[in-house]
């Protein structure tokens, strides 16, 4: 990142995402506590329509004895307070610093995020029936979910707006150099977690693991080597990319992990290998 404005933001972001990630589980714990649906009865309104044109559909019963609140539900409470909390104290962190930031529309964008309703956490229990008060603590779930993946988008938008002399002169050296015939490249976005060799999806990580973090090392290391406690050897063989290109970009002993970001046309051919071979790889992969 390229500026004293999009380093702090981003931690912020993290802070947020891993707050978010870290409370998941007892929110869906809430959610699955209280279903709302006692039962199902067979039929339409609890019976059956002598009309055989008549569409017969379950009926359902609400479950009174597990409707939360926040006076009579302690865990309801709680946690509702502690998103409150945390949600104010972020919100005040990241305001300060966009109101920084010559952008206007970057604060206006956080402080009316985009709702999309198709990705909030109730998208998943569309039949449940709830409590006032837990619609209340479920609608401020989904809209920090909201300022958080807004805040993202804006570090990203920000960066790409950012003006520096410093590059101008990073690209004319770059253009002094031999410029290499890439064949595969190998890059990682450590949002989601993913890896990708070209346009192929390689793996997942869970982030935070071993694997996210040697990779997170490992791009940003002048020798494009990280130091791991163990030995990634058994993760490596799990990537899901043809086995000369794995052994190409991938160096895991004990103890340390190693990457080759880029694969020329002149790598493979030391190993007998060329493009067609491996994108024929790639396909046979696919379609296991």
């Amino acid at each position: 990142m390229r500026n004293s404005y999009s380093i702090p933001l981003y931690d912020l972001y993290k802070k947020a995402r891993d707050w978010r990630e870290e409370h998941l589980d007892s929110v869906k714990f809430l959610i699955e506590d209280e279903s709302g649906i006692d039962h199902f009865e067979e039929g339409l309104m609890g019976g059956y329509s002598d009309d055989p044109f008549q569409i017969k559909v379950p009926a359902f019963s609400v479950n009174k004895t597990n409707i939360r609140d926040f006076k009579n539900d302690k865990k309801l409470r709680e946690t509702f307070a502690a998103l409150n909390a945390f949600r104010n104290e972020w919100r005040s962190d990241v305001e300060k610093i966009l109101h920084n930031i010559p952008q206007i529309s970057f604060i206006m964008r956080f402080e009316d995020p985009k709702i999309d309703r198709n990705t909030g956490i109730r998208v998943d229990y569309l039949c449940y029936v709830f409590s006032h008060d837990m619609e209340t603590f479920l609608d401020l779930f989904d809209v920090f979910t909201d300022e958080i993946e807004e805040l993202y988008k804006i570090i990203v938008d920000y960066e790409k707006s950012i003006y520096q002399p410093s590059d101008f002169e990073q690209e004319q050296k770059e253009s002094d150099k031999p410029k290499k015939d890439v064949a595969f490249r190998l890059t990682y976005d450590e949002i989601s977690g993913k890896l990708f060799i070209n346009n192929h999806e390689v793996y997942k990580c869970n982030l935070e693991s071993t694997l996210d973090k040697a990779l997170l090392e490992a791009f940003k290391a002048d020798d494009n080597t990280a130091k791991i406690k163990g030995n990634l050897a058994s993760t490596k063989s799990k990537i899901r990319a043809p086995e000369v290109l794995r052994n190409l970009m991938f160096s895991a002993g004990k103890g340390t992990f190693r990457i080759k970001p880029e694969i020329t046309d002149d790598d493979l051919a030391k190993v007998c290998a060329n493009r067609e071979i491996v994108e024929q790889g790639f396909q046979r992969i696919n379609k296991n």
